[in-house]
Protein backbone atom coordinates (compact mmCIF):
# COMPACT_ATOMS: atom_id res chain seq x y z
CA UNK A 1 0.00 0.00 0.00
CA UNK A 2 2.65 2.58 1.12
CA UNK A 3 4.75 1.76 -1.85
CA UNK A 4 1.69 2.08 -4.44
CA UNK A 5 1.22 5.65 -2.51
CA UNK A 6 4.56 6.40 -3.10
CA UNK A 7 4.70 5.69 -6.88
CA UNK A 8 1.60 7.50 -7.36
CA UNK A 9 3.56 10.85 -5.31
CA UNK A 10 6.31 10.33 -7.74
CA UNK A 11 3.92 10.00 -10.72
CA UNK A 12 2.06 12.82 -9.67
CA UNK A 13 5.45 15.09 -9.58
CA UNK A 14 6.88 13.53 -12.87
CA UNK A 15 3.11 15.25 -14.76
CA UNK A 16 3.67 18.07 -13.03
CA UNK A 17 7.07 18.66 -13.72
CA UNK A 18 6.43 17.28 -17.30
CA UNK A 19 3.12 19.83 -17.87
CA UNK A 20 5.69 22.99 -16.53
CA UNK A 21 8.27 22.58 -19.36
CA UNK A 22 6.11 21.99 -21.99
CA UNK A 23 3.37 24.19 -21.14
CA UNK A 24 4.03 27.68 -24.06
CA UNK A 25 4.39 30.73 -22.03
CA UNK A 26 1.40 33.30 -23.65
CA UNK A 27 3.04 35.74 -25.91
CA UNK A 28 2.35 39.43 -26.19
CA UNK A 29 3.79 40.48 -22.66
CA UNK A 30 5.21 44.09 -23.81
CA UNK A 31 6.38 46.89 -21.70
CA UNK A 32 6.10 50.52 -22.89
CA UNK A 33 8.73 53.17 -22.15
CA UNK A 34 7.44 56.48 -22.70
CA UNK A 35 9.70 60.03 -22.51
CA UNK A 36 6.34 62.41 -23.08
CA UNK A 37 8.01 65.58 -25.50
CA UNK A 38 11.04 63.75 -26.41
CA UNK A 39 12.07 66.24 -28.84
CA UNK A 40 11.81 69.21 -26.90
CA UNK A 41 13.68 67.74 -24.26
CA UNK A 42 16.37 66.88 -25.97
CA UNK A 43 16.58 70.22 -27.52
CA UNK A 44 17.04 71.78 -24.30
CA UNK A 45 19.66 69.28 -23.08
CA UNK A 46 21.72 70.09 -26.27
CA UNK A 47 20.88 73.80 -25.18
CA UNK A 48 20.98 74.45 -21.22
CA UNK A 49 20.58 78.36 -22.22
CA UNK A 50 17.11 77.14 -23.08
CA UNK A 51 16.29 75.57 -19.46
CA UNK A 52 13.43 76.85 -17.55
CA UNK A 53 12.25 79.12 -20.66
CA UNK A 54 9.19 78.84 -22.65
CA UNK A 55 10.62 77.21 -26.25
CA UNK A 56 8.16 75.46 -28.89
CA UNK A 57 9.06 73.22 -31.80
CA UNK A 58 7.74 73.99 -35.07
CA UNK A 59 5.40 70.48 -36.90
CA UNK A 60 7.56 69.13 -39.31
CA UNK A 61 4.69 67.88 -41.13
CA UNK A 62 2.81 71.38 -41.74
CA UNK A 63 5.04 73.41 -44.01
CA UNK A 64 2.77 75.95 -45.21
CA UNK A 65 1.06 76.83 -41.86
CA UNK A 66 3.77 76.86 -38.67
CA UNK A 67 2.00 75.53 -35.29
CA UNK A 68 3.07 74.08 -32.06
CA UNK A 69 4.34 70.62 -32.59
CA UNK A 70 5.72 70.74 -28.83
CA UNK A 71 6.18 72.91 -26.18
CA UNK A 72 8.07 73.37 -22.69
CA UNK A 73 6.49 73.32 -19.43
CA UNK A 74 7.01 77.01 -19.13
CA UNK A 75 4.92 76.95 -22.32
CA UNK A 76 1.91 75.32 -21.57
CA UNK A 77 2.13 77.07 -18.26
CA UNK A 78 1.55 80.40 -20.48
CA UNK A 79 -1.64 79.05 -22.13
CA UNK A 80 0.37 78.00 -25.34
CA UNK A 81 -0.97 74.28 -26.32
CA UNK A 82 -0.33 71.52 -29.57
CA UNK A 83 -1.47 72.53 -32.77
CA UNK A 84 -1.36 75.98 -32.47
CA UNK A 85 -0.53 78.42 -34.56
CA UNK A 86 2.80 79.94 -34.03
CA UNK A 87 1.48 83.54 -34.82
CA UNK A 88 -0.72 83.10 -32.01
CA UNK A 89 1.64 81.36 -29.65
CA UNK A 90 3.46 84.84 -29.89
CA UNK A 91 0.44 86.75 -28.17
CA UNK A 92 0.35 84.41 -25.12
CA UNK A 93 3.79 85.15 -24.75
CA UNK A 94 6.14 87.33 -26.77
CA UNK A 95 9.58 85.99 -25.05
CA UNK A 96 8.42 82.83 -27.01
CA UNK A 97 11.74 81.39 -28.44
CA UNK A 98 10.79 78.89 -31.47
CA UNK A 99 13.04 76.11 -32.59
CA UNK A 100 13.14 74.31 -36.08
CA UNK A 101 13.12 70.52 -35.43
CA UNK A 102 16.25 68.69 -35.94
CA UNK A 103 14.73 65.47 -37.10
CA UNK A 104 18.28 63.93 -37.97
CA UNK A 105 19.47 64.41 -34.45
CA UNK A 106 16.15 62.59 -32.93
CA UNK A 107 16.61 59.87 -35.02
CA UNK A 108 20.08 59.32 -34.01
CA UNK A 109 18.75 59.96 -30.26
CA UNK A 110 16.06 57.49 -30.40
CA UNK A 111 18.75 54.92 -32.32
CA UNK A 112 20.76 55.30 -29.33
CA UNK A 113 17.72 54.63 -26.62
CA UNK A 114 16.68 51.81 -28.55
CA UNK A 115 20.61 50.15 -28.71
CA UNK A 116 20.37 50.88 -24.74
CA UNK A 117 17.18 49.18 -24.30
CA UNK A 118 18.00 46.26 -25.96
CA UNK A 119 20.31 44.80 -23.18
CA UNK A 120 16.34 44.58 -21.25
CA UNK A 121 15.22 42.88 -24.48
CA UNK A 122 16.71 41.55 -28.38
CA UNK A 123 13.11 43.12 -29.89
CA UNK A 124 12.76 46.51 -29.51
CA UNK A 125 10.30 48.58 -31.18
CA UNK A 126 10.75 52.55 -31.97
CA UNK A 127 7.27 53.68 -32.41
CA UNK A 128 8.12 57.82 -32.63
CA UNK A 129 6.63 60.21 -29.90
CA UNK A 130 9.17 59.00 -26.73
CA UNK A 131 7.35 55.55 -27.35
CA UNK A 132 9.54 52.02 -26.79
CA UNK A 133 8.05 48.54 -26.60
CA UNK A 134 9.83 46.01 -25.63
CA UNK A 135 9.38 42.66 -25.74
CA UNK A 136 9.91 40.24 -22.40
CA UNK A 137 8.12 37.07 -23.21
CA UNK A 138 9.76 34.68 -20.89
CA UNK A 139 11.83 37.40 -19.23
CA UNK A 140 9.26 37.70 -16.40
CA UNK A 141 11.52 36.36 -14.03
CA UNK A 142 14.23 38.68 -14.77
CA UNK A 143 11.99 41.21 -13.63
CA UNK A 144 9.82 39.89 -10.92
CA UNK A 145 6.77 41.12 -12.02
CA UNK A 146 6.91 43.98 -8.86
CA UNK A 147 7.00 47.82 -10.20
CA UNK A 148 10.20 48.76 -7.84
CA UNK A 149 12.01 46.08 -9.95
CA UNK A 150 10.61 46.63 -13.33
CA UNK A 151 11.90 50.34 -12.80
CA UNK A 152 15.30 49.84 -11.51
CA UNK A 153 16.05 47.78 -14.04
CA UNK A 154 15.03 50.40 -17.10
CA UNK A 155 16.89 53.17 -15.26
CA UNK A 156 20.30 51.10 -14.80
CA UNK A 157 19.90 51.30 -18.68
CA UNK A 158 19.87 54.68 -18.78
CA UNK A 159 23.09 55.28 -16.64
CA UNK A 160 24.50 57.25 -19.68
CA UNK A 161 21.84 59.53 -19.93
CA UNK A 162 21.18 63.03 -17.96
CA UNK A 163 18.83 62.76 -14.71
CA UNK A 164 16.69 65.00 -16.10
CA UNK A 165 15.56 63.25 -18.63
CA UNK A 166 15.54 60.30 -16.89
CA UNK A 167 13.30 61.58 -14.48
CA UNK A 168 10.20 62.27 -17.15
CA UNK A 169 10.43 58.35 -17.94
CA UNK A 170 7.12 56.41 -17.65
CA UNK A 171 6.39 52.79 -17.79
CA UNK A 172 3.78 50.22 -18.38
CA UNK A 173 3.44 46.21 -18.40
CA UNK A 174 0.52 44.72 -20.19
CA UNK A 175 -0.16 42.12 -22.67
CA UNK A 176 0.34 43.57 -26.37
CA UNK A 177 1.50 46.86 -27.56
CA UNK A 178 -1.88 48.99 -27.45
CA UNK A 179 -2.35 48.39 -23.27
CA UNK A 180 1.34 48.09 -22.33
CA UNK A 181 0.38 52.12 -24.11
CA UNK A 182 -2.14 53.21 -22.15
CA UNK A 183 -0.84 51.55 -18.76
CA UNK A 184 2.15 53.96 -19.30
CA UNK A 185 -0.06 57.03 -20.11
CA UNK A 186 -1.66 56.42 -16.52
CA UNK A 187 1.51 55.52 -15.33
CA UNK A 188 3.47 58.60 -13.42
CA UNK A 189 7.31 58.81 -13.44
CA UNK A 190 9.12 56.14 -11.24
CA UNK A 191 6.07 54.38 -10.28
CA UNK A 192 5.46 51.55 -13.20
CA UNK A 193 1.95 50.57 -13.98
CA UNK A 194 1.31 46.56 -14.10
CA UNK A 195 -1.66 45.25 -15.50
CA UNK A 196 -1.97 41.19 -15.03
CA UNK A 197 -3.60 39.43 -17.81
CA UNK A 198 -6.79 38.44 -15.95
CA UNK A 199 -7.62 42.08 -15.12
CA UNK A 200 -7.01 43.38 -18.56
CA UNK A 201 -10.60 44.53 -19.67
CA UNK A 202 -11.28 46.22 -16.15
CA UNK A 203 -7.92 48.23 -16.66
CA UNK A 204 -8.92 49.43 -20.21
CA UNK A 205 -12.95 50.14 -19.88
CA UNK A 206 -12.05 53.83 -17.97
CA UNK A 207 -9.68 54.77 -21.21
CA UNK A 208 -10.75 56.92 -23.16
CA UNK A 209 -11.65 56.30 -27.23
CA UNK A 210 -9.10 58.88 -27.63
CA UNK A 211 -6.41 56.38 -27.81
CA UNK A 212 -7.35 53.93 -30.06
CA UNK A 213 -5.08 52.86 -33.04
CA UNK A 214 -8.13 53.70 -35.47
CA UNK A 215 -9.16 56.80 -37.98
CA UNK A 216 -9.86 59.90 -36.29
CA UNK A 217 -13.18 60.01 -38.25
CA UNK A 218 -14.30 56.64 -36.58
CA UNK A 219 -13.46 57.91 -33.00
CA UNK A 220 -14.87 61.73 -34.10
CA UNK A 221 -18.08 60.27 -34.74
CA UNK A 222 -18.23 58.09 -31.76
CA UNK A 223 -17.89 60.67 -29.56
CA UNK A 224 -20.95 62.54 -30.91
CA UNK A 225 -22.72 58.97 -29.96
CA UNK A 226 -22.17 60.31 -27.07
CA UNK A 227 -19.23 57.73 -26.44
CA UNK A 228 -16.16 58.87 -24.58
CA UNK A 229 -14.26 55.58 -23.14
CA UNK A 230 -13.88 51.66 -24.12
CA UNK A 231 -16.08 50.43 -21.63
CA UNK A 232 -19.38 52.33 -23.35
CA UNK A 233 -17.19 51.05 -26.69
CA UNK A 234 -18.23 47.37 -25.54
CA UNK A 235 -21.69 48.01 -24.89
CA UNK A 236 -22.60 48.18 -28.42
CA UNK A 237 -23.36 44.90 -30.16
CA UNK A 238 -20.51 44.00 -33.41
CA UNK A 239 -23.35 44.48 -35.76
CA UNK A 240 -23.95 47.39 -35.11
CA UNK A 241 -20.62 48.84 -35.06
CA UNK A 242 -20.14 47.06 -38.68
CA UNK A 243 -23.43 48.65 -40.17
CA UNK A 244 -21.85 52.46 -39.13
CA UNK A 245 -17.93 51.51 -39.69
CA UNK A 246 -17.52 48.47 -41.83
CA UNK A 247 -14.55 46.35 -40.82
CA UNK A 248 -12.92 48.50 -38.81
CA UNK A 249 -15.41 49.06 -36.04
CA UNK A 250 -15.77 45.62 -35.37
CA UNK A 251 -11.67 45.84 -34.75
CA UNK A 252 -12.02 49.16 -32.76
CA UNK A 253 -14.24 46.78 -30.21
CA UNK A 254 -11.60 43.84 -30.38
CA UNK A 255 -9.22 46.76 -29.10
CA UNK A 256 -11.29 47.52 -26.24
CA UNK A 257 -12.23 44.24 -25.00
CA UNK A 258 -8.35 43.23 -24.97
CA UNK A 259 -9.08 40.32 -27.80
CA UNK A 260 -6.75 42.10 -30.74
CA UNK A 261 -2.94 41.52 -29.14
CA UNK A 262 -0.62 43.44 -31.37
CA UNK A 263 3.26 41.73 -30.69
CA UNK A 264 6.21 43.76 -30.79
CA UNK A 265 7.60 44.64 -34.68
CA UNK A 266 11.74 45.28 -33.63
CA UNK A 267 12.49 47.98 -36.08
CA UNK A 268 14.68 46.61 -38.73
CA UNK A 269 17.92 49.22 -39.26
CA UNK A 270 18.72 49.96 -43.02
CA UNK A 271 22.16 50.60 -43.70
CA UNK A 272 22.72 53.86 -45.37
CA UNK A 273 23.74 53.98 -49.10
CA UNK A 274 26.93 55.72 -50.02
CA UNK A 275 28.47 56.79 -53.43
CA UNK A 276 32.26 57.97 -54.22
CA UNK A 277 33.65 59.63 -57.06
CA UNK A 278 37.26 59.82 -57.25
CA UNK A 279 38.92 62.81 -59.21
CA UNK A 280 42.38 62.71 -60.09
CA UNK A 281 42.45 66.33 -60.49
CA UNK A 282 41.49 67.93 -58.04
CA UNK A 283 38.13 70.25 -58.90
CA UNK A 284 37.68 73.53 -57.48
CA UNK A 285 34.58 74.26 -59.89
CA UNK A 286 31.56 74.35 -58.28
CA UNK A 287 29.88 73.57 -61.13
CA UNK A 288 31.93 70.13 -62.02
CA UNK A 289 31.16 69.41 -58.37
CA UNK A 290 27.51 69.80 -58.78
CA UNK A 291 27.54 67.57 -62.37
CA UNK A 292 29.56 65.10 -60.41
CA UNK A 293 26.54 65.17 -57.61
CA UNK A 294 23.97 64.64 -60.48
CA UNK A 295 25.80 61.49 -61.29
CA UNK A 296 26.69 60.18 -57.79
CA UNK A 297 22.83 60.89 -56.87
CA UNK A 298 21.69 58.76 -60.12
CA UNK A 299 23.37 55.63 -58.67
CA UNK A 300 22.20 55.77 -55.21
CA UNK A 301 18.37 56.72 -56.08
CA UNK A 302 18.67 53.38 -58.39
CA UNK A 303 19.58 51.57 -55.09
CA UNK A 304 16.96 52.93 -53.52
CA UNK A 305 14.21 52.71 -55.82
CA UNK A 306 15.23 48.37 -55.30
CA UNK A 307 14.95 48.51 -51.69
CA UNK A 308 11.48 50.30 -51.58
CA UNK A 309 12.18 53.39 -50.02
CA UNK A 310 12.36 57.42 -50.33
CA UNK A 311 15.38 59.06 -48.15
CA UNK A 312 15.05 62.51 -46.05
CA UNK A 313 18.48 62.47 -44.92
CA UNK A 314 21.39 63.45 -47.28
CA UNK A 315 25.15 63.75 -46.74
CA UNK A 316 27.64 64.66 -49.15
CA UNK A 317 31.17 64.87 -47.65
CA UNK A 318 34.28 66.43 -50.05
CA UNK A 319 37.95 65.11 -49.44
CA UNK A 320 41.61 66.89 -50.13
CA UNK A 321 44.38 66.14 -48.83
CA UNK A 322 45.11 68.50 -45.56
CA UNK A 323 40.98 68.86 -44.81
CA UNK A 324 37.35 67.55 -45.66
CA UNK A 325 33.85 69.74 -46.15
CA UNK A 326 30.44 68.43 -45.66
CA UNK A 327 26.96 69.59 -45.92
CA UNK A 328 24.06 67.56 -43.98
CA UNK A 329 20.39 68.04 -45.33
CA UNK A 330 16.82 66.71 -44.03
CA UNK A 331 14.17 67.29 -46.26
CA UNK A 332 11.07 68.65 -45.43
CA UNK A 333 8.78 65.87 -46.86
CA UNK A 334 10.54 62.15 -47.94
CA UNK A 335 11.67 62.36 -51.60
CA UNK A 336 12.34 59.94 -54.36
CA UNK A 337 12.54 62.39 -57.20
CA UNK A 338 16.14 63.14 -58.62
CA UNK A 339 14.91 66.92 -59.88
CA UNK A 340 13.44 67.60 -56.40
CA UNK A 341 16.48 66.23 -54.57
CA UNK A 342 19.14 67.49 -57.12
CA UNK A 343 17.45 71.15 -56.84
CA UNK A 344 18.10 71.23 -53.05
CA UNK A 345 21.58 69.89 -52.61
CA UNK A 346 22.88 72.24 -55.37
CA UNK A 347 21.41 75.60 -54.20
CA UNK A 348 22.63 74.26 -50.54
CA UNK A 349 26.15 73.97 -52.30
CA UNK A 350 26.11 76.97 -54.24
CA UNK A 351 25.65 78.64 -50.83
CA UNK A 352 28.40 76.68 -48.75
CA UNK A 353 30.72 75.46 -51.56
CA UNK A 354 33.98 74.07 -50.64
CA UNK A 355 36.83 75.70 -49.46
CA UNK A 356 39.36 73.74 -51.49
CA UNK A 357 39.54 71.74 -54.18
CA UNK A 358 37.41 68.42 -53.99
CA UNK A 359 39.86 65.02 -54.56
CA UNK A 360 37.07 62.75 -53.43
CA UNK A 361 33.11 63.75 -53.65
CA UNK A 362 31.02 61.06 -51.20
CA UNK A 363 26.92 61.21 -51.16
CA UNK A 364 25.15 59.14 -48.31
CA UNK A 365 21.78 58.88 -47.80
CA UNK A 366 20.78 58.12 -43.98
CA UNK A 367 17.18 58.35 -42.73
CA UNK A 368 14.56 56.34 -44.82
CA UNK A 369 11.09 56.13 -45.22
CA UNK A 370 8.78 53.69 -47.03
CA UNK A 371 7.89 54.99 -50.57
CA UNK A 372 4.38 54.66 -52.06
CA UNK A 373 4.26 54.66 -55.84
CA UNK A 374 0.74 55.02 -55.92
CA UNK A 375 -3.22 54.51 -53.54
CA UNK A 376 -3.98 51.43 -53.14
CA UNK A 377 -7.36 49.84 -55.27
CA UNK A 378 -10.52 50.44 -52.76
CA UNK A 379 -7.87 52.13 -50.40
CA UNK A 380 -6.77 48.83 -48.60
CA UNK A 381 -3.09 48.88 -47.22
CA UNK A 382 -3.00 45.40 -48.30
CA UNK A 383 -2.00 44.42 -52.18
CA UNK A 384 -0.43 47.71 -52.67
CA UNK A 385 0.71 46.79 -56.15
CA UNK A 386 -2.77 44.07 -57.19
CA UNK A 387 -4.47 45.93 -60.20
CA UNK A 388 -7.68 43.79 -61.16
CA UNK A 389 -7.20 42.45 -64.49
CA UNK A 390 -11.06 42.68 -66.52
CA UNK A 391 -9.92 38.70 -67.87
CA UNK A 392 -9.24 37.38 -65.36
CA UNK A 393 -12.50 38.55 -63.67
CA UNK A 394 -14.48 37.29 -66.36
CA UNK A 395 -13.21 33.59 -65.87
CA UNK A 396 -14.39 33.94 -62.29
CA UNK A 397 -10.90 35.09 -60.82
CA UNK A 398 -11.08 37.61 -58.08
CA UNK A 399 -8.19 39.37 -56.76
CA UNK A 400 -8.19 39.62 -52.90
CA UNK A 401 -8.61 43.03 -52.84
CA UNK A 402 -12.09 43.44 -54.73
CA UNK A 403 -12.89 40.52 -52.87
CA UNK A 404 -12.21 42.56 -49.64
CA UNK A 405 -14.31 45.46 -50.89
CA UNK A 406 -17.36 43.25 -52.01
CA UNK A 407 -17.06 41.81 -48.31
CA UNK A 408 -17.16 44.84 -46.97
CA UNK A 409 -20.45 46.41 -48.98
CA UNK A 410 -21.87 42.95 -47.97
CA UNK A 411 -22.03 44.11 -44.62
CA UNK A 412 -22.59 47.76 -45.06
CA UNK A 413 -25.51 47.22 -47.90
CA UNK A 414 -26.63 43.66 -47.64
CA UNK A 415 -25.49 42.92 -51.07
CA UNK A 416 -23.24 43.03 -53.78
CA UNK A 417 -23.88 45.64 -56.38
CA UNK A 418 -20.95 44.32 -58.78
CA UNK A 419 -21.56 42.11 -61.43
CA UNK A 420 -19.07 40.69 -63.97
CA UNK A 421 -19.25 40.24 -68.08
CA UNK A 422 -19.35 37.14 -69.14
CA UNK A 423 -18.83 36.01 -72.91
CA UNK A 424 -21.58 32.90 -73.93
CA UNK A 425 -22.05 33.16 -77.51
CA UNK A 426 -20.03 35.49 -79.89
CA UNK A 427 -21.82 34.46 -82.98
CA UNK A 428 -25.18 35.03 -81.74
CA UNK A 429 -27.07 36.98 -84.22
CA UNK A 430 -28.52 38.50 -81.27
CA UNK A 431 -26.80 40.83 -79.34
CA UNK A 432 -28.37 40.00 -76.16
CA UNK A 433 -27.50 36.25 -76.29
CA UNK A 434 -23.75 37.32 -76.99
CA UNK A 435 -23.06 38.14 -73.05
CA UNK A 436 -24.48 37.68 -70.23
CA UNK A 437 -24.35 39.42 -66.73
CA UNK A 438 -23.69 37.44 -63.62
CA UNK A 439 -23.32 38.32 -60.28
CA UNK A 440 -19.87 38.37 -58.46
CA UNK A 441 -19.98 35.99 -55.73
CA UNK A 442 -16.92 35.27 -52.77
Amino acid sequence: MKDTLCLRFLFGIYTRYKYLMTKQPEKGQTLCIWIPMLQIRLEILRNPNLQNTPVVLLNPKKINRQTVWQCSKEALEMGIYLNQPVSQAFSFCQNLTVLEPDLDYYNSMEINISGTLSRLSPEIESAGDGRFFVNVDGLQHLHKFRPDQIRENVHRQFDQFPDSLVSYIRIGWAKGKFASWIAATTAKPNKPVIVEDQKLISFLKPSPISLLPTDKDIIRRLQQFGIRTLGELILLPTPTLVRQFGEKGEIARTWATGEKIDLVQPNQSLKSIRHSMDFHTPIGNVEIVCKSLKKLLETALADLKHQNQSVQGIRIKGLWTKGSWSLNHILRNPSISHEDIYRTLRTNILISPPTSPIEKLTLEFFQFYTFELQEDFFNHEKNRWEVPNNKKIAKGTIPSSLREAITEMKLRMGFSPLYRIVEIDPLSRIPERRHALLNIEI
